[in-house]
C-alpha cells in the first residue's frame, strides 16, 4: 500500500506538511527516487521555499512542522543530506551531483582495487619468500642427511677393514700341500703371505683349500688351514 496516498488522489492539494510526509531515503541516480525528489522540490517551491533563502531548508521549518512531517527523527547527517539535495535542486545541479557521486564511487573503487592488488602482490611475494626459505631448509636438511649417511658408511667401511685386518677367509690360489719353511701362500683375493719360521706340516693335496688369516697381536698373523685346523705364523708380502 502507498505510504503517501495524497500523491495518488487526483486534484489533491499538497501542503507544506504533506510535502514532508513523502519518503526521505532517496538515492541520487535512481530514476524512481529522482522522480519522487522532483515532486518534493517542486512542491517546496510552491509552499514558499525560496532559492534565495540563506538559511538551510530544514532550519526554515517550525518544530511543529518537523514533528508532523516526521523529520524530527532524522539524524544530523540525514538533515544535512536533505538540505544538500534541496540546495542542489534549487541550483539545477542534481545531475552534476549524481555524476560527481558516480565519479567518486568509481575513484574509490579504483583505489580499493589498487590497494587489493598491492596486498595480493605482497602476499604473493611473502609466499614466494616462504617457499624459497622452506626449499633452502629442506635442501640443508637433505645435505645434512647425506653427510650423516656418508659418515655412517665411512665408519662401516673402516670397521669392515679393521675386521678384515683381524680375520678373514680366503682360498689358496693353486694346489695346497701344507708348509715346510718359508712357504708362500697366494690367495684368491690377490694377497700373498709367507710362512715365518721353519715349521713343517704336510697335508693331502687340496686344489680348493680354504684358509683363515687371523691377527693374533699388533703385527703378528697366522694362517689356519680350515680342513684340519693346523696353523702357522705368516706375514704379508703383497
Amino acid at each position: 500500500m502507498d505510504r503517501n496516498p495524497i500523491c495518488c488522489v487526483p486534484g489533491a492539494r499538497l501542503t507544506r506538511v504533506d510535502l514532508f510526509r513523502l519518503p526521505i531515503g532517496l538515492k541520487i541516480g535512481n530514476p524512481e527516487d529522482m522522480k519522487r525528489l522532483g515532486w518534493i522540490l517542486f512542491v517546496a517551491g510552491l509552499v514558499g521555499v525560496s532559492p534565495l533563502q540563506a538559511e538551510r531548508f530544514s532550519d526554515s521549518l517550525s518544530a511543529e512542522l518537523m514533528r508532523s512531517a516526521g523529520l524530527d527523527r532524522l539524524t544530523v547527517e540525514e538533515r544535512k543530506e536533505l538540505d544538500r539535495l534541496v540546495d542542489l535542486y534549487q541550483q539545477d545541479r542534481l545531475d552534476q551531483a549524481a555524476a560527481d557521486r558516480d565519479r567518486e564511487i568509481e575513484a574509490a573503487r579504483l583505489v580499493a582495487a589498487e590497494a587489493a592488488t598491492r596486498e595480493l602482490e605482497i602476499q604473493v611475494a611473502a609466499a614466494r619468500e616462504e617457499a624459497s626459505r622452506q626449499t633452502a631448509v629442506e635442501m640443508a636438511a637433505q645435505i645434512d642427511q647425506v653427510k650423516e649417511e656418508a659418515k655412517v658408511e665411512a665408519v662401516r667401511e673402516v670397521e669392515a677393514r679393521q675386521a678384515a685386518e683381524k680375520r678373514f677367509v680366503a682360498t689358496i690360489d693353486g694346489r695346497f700341500r701344507g708348509w715346510s719353511g718359508r712357504t708362500r701362500f697366494a690367495l684368491d683375493n690377490g694377497q700373498v703371505w709367507i710362512q715365518k719360521g721353519d715349521a713343517v706340516y704336510t697335508a693331502s693335496p687340496d686344489d680348493e683349500a680354504v684358509v683363515v688369516i687371523e691377527k693374533v697381536s699388533y703385527d703378528q698373523y697366522r694362517l689356519i688351514y680350515t680342513e684340519s685346523g693346523a696353523h702357522v705364523p705368516v706375514t704379508r708380502i703383497k
